[in-house]
């Protein structure tokens, strides 16, 4: 298959996609809070009770301490909720990697604050400042990476069982699947690597085939989305509001002025993909490409 277009760039929807999920989001916010309170409050590292050295350890406290998370929360919501989305438009590893730095100064700068205001700004100083930032980022980036291992292994589990259905799917080529229009007589049984395409033609359905490795063209009296019913192959996708494509058969597939265009075996033509199913073209796309090699 040629390639004139990058499945595998971050940028796209591939690897990185799964930052922007919301639960993610939330998750990374929760983890981080609740463990820095628990380290808080277990070790009370960093001086964190310097404020009131006569304190020991009671239920107010604790509850004090226990504030320590909600600008951890709040910063981090605040960060991936709406900042993200603002300096991140598309994702790479380098831009990944340098915004998860970034926030973690942020996240830093807001807990320092809060520890100041605790301390009626007892340690208000740049040297304090740094510090406060190294400490706080020490402590979260074990949940935070943890989390971020949880999803991404989720992914990846949920991608393997998928590249696994794609792959039952290209190996039975010789599953059979029996087209019917409105007519008792106006059918046809096509085998998987038999299937081109279908195309919407008014009240009927255009599907192109291989016979004897030449095109072939049936018109069948129906509408996409009874085809569609039919069709239990993964491969198999719509791409279009008029077309149907399986992806198997597909040569090529290329990004022209900004839409994507496919090449099926045997037929001249270019198949676009519209906006609406790019994603998911591009994604099983993608499955296909590792699955062949």
């Amino acid at each position: 298959m040629e390639i004139d277009y990058n499945p595998f760039d971050c940028s796209s929807i591939t690897q990185l996609n799964y930052l922007n999920s919301r639960k993610l989001k939330l998750s990374l916010a929760t983890s981080c809070s609740i463990f820095l309170i628990f380290f808080f409050i277990f070790f009370q590292p960093f001086g964190v009770n310097n404020y009131k050295h006569e304190l020991s350890i009671t239920l107010k406290w604790i509850l004090e301490i226990s504030t320590f998370g909600f600008p951890i929360f709040i910063s981090i919501a605040i960060s991936e909720f709406f900042f993200k989305s603002i300096f991140i438009k598309k994702y790479s590893l380098i831009k990944t990697i340098l915004w998860y730095a970034v926030e973690f100064v942020f996240i830093g700068s807001v807990s320092f604050f809060h520890y100041n205001l605790l301390g009626s700004f007892h340690d208000l100083k740049w040297s304090s400042y740094g510090l406060h930032i190294i400490n706080i980022s020490a402590v979260i980036i074990l949940p935070f990476i943890a989390t971020l291992f949880i999803f991404n292994y989720r992914i990846l589990k949920e991608k393997n069982r998928e590249l696994l259905d794609i792959s039952r799917s290209i190996l039975d080529i010789k599953q059979l699947f029996l087209f019917t229009g409105k007519y008792k007589k106006d059918e046809i049984a096509l085998r998987l690597d038999q299937i081109l395409f279908f195309e919407a033609q008014d009240n009927y359905v255009a599907i192109y085939h291989l016979e004897d490795n030449k095109l072939k063209k049936h018109l069948l009296r129906s509408t996409l989305f009874h085809v569609e019913s039919i069709i239990t192959s993964k491969v198999i996708i719509r791409c279009h509001r008029s077309f149907i494509v399986n992806l198997s058969n597909v040569e090529s597939f290329k990004k022209k002025k900004n839409k994507l265009q496919l090449k099926v075996k045997n037929f001249k033509d270019c198949i676009f993909v519209s906006k609406k199913y790019e994603e998911g073209v591009i994604k099983l796309l993608d499955q296909l490409l590792i699955v062949s090699n």
